[in-house]
């Protein structure tokens, strides 16, 4: 084995791995799956504590039981290629946008990274935009596009009244927030105060 590597509960360690990662909950359990490079259909799904082993051809393996010195190796391996540990987060960013397409059944020709920046602001169709933490919670916890679209209807008209805007988080576990009826009797007062100006406006041309 070229080396070896603890399968750990952190995210940013796991994208240190060379290849594409995902990972989601099973009966509570947190579960990684690698993918491989050249067919994204084919995974290693790993658990928490399993060990992975990388073979001359640069695949890995879930090792059974690692010897002691490869697990002495894990200790000893060297800091990632910065490049290549780009690399690694913008696959790992686009392996979450592949599946939260494939969550809302959407067609991933009409999404793209906002500037190319691979990892900030996701767009679907012009209607949605996602930074990578609400995709990764998205995905993570079933959240549907209609969820996504009340939400975002609620922070357009909050921020319109001058209300606290609620994180995605937030809104899903059902945080205290303004009553649709409220907001629509906030847009009543507003047309009234419109219709007032614009007689007064009338009223000095005349």
């Amino acid at each position: 084995m070229k080396q070896t590597i603890e399968v750990t509960a952190n995210a940013t360690y796991m994208m240190k791995l060379p290849c594409v990662y995902s990972c989601h909950k099973e009966n509570g359990e947190l579960v990684y799956l690698l993918y491989d490079w050249d067919d994204d259909r084919q995974y290693t799904k790993v658990h928490i504590g399993d060990w992975l082993g990388e073979d001359e051809k640069g695949k890995w393996h879930v090792l059974d039981n690692p010897t002691e010195e490869q697990q002495v190796n894990n200790a000893k391996r060297k800091p990632m290629n910065k490049e290549l540990l780009k690399k690694n987060f913008e696959n790992a960013c686009n392996a979450y946008a592949m599946e939260l397409c494939l969550q809302w059944d959407i067609d991933n020709r009409n999404c793209w990274w906002v500037a190319d920046e691979v990892g900030g602001v996701w767009e679907y169709d012009g209607d949605v935009h996602l930074n990578m933490d609400e995709i990764i919670y998205i995905v993570e916890n079933g959240i549907t596009i209609g969820e996504v679209y009340e939400w975002q209807d609620y922070c357009v008209k909050a921020h319109e009244y001058g209300f606290n805007l609620l994180n995605l988080n937030a809104w899903h576990k059902g945080a205290p927030r303004i009553p649709q009826e409220t907001f629509e009797k906030l847009d009543n007062m507003k047309g009234t105060l419109n219709e007032e100006i614009e007689k007064i406006k009338k009223g000095e041309k005349e």
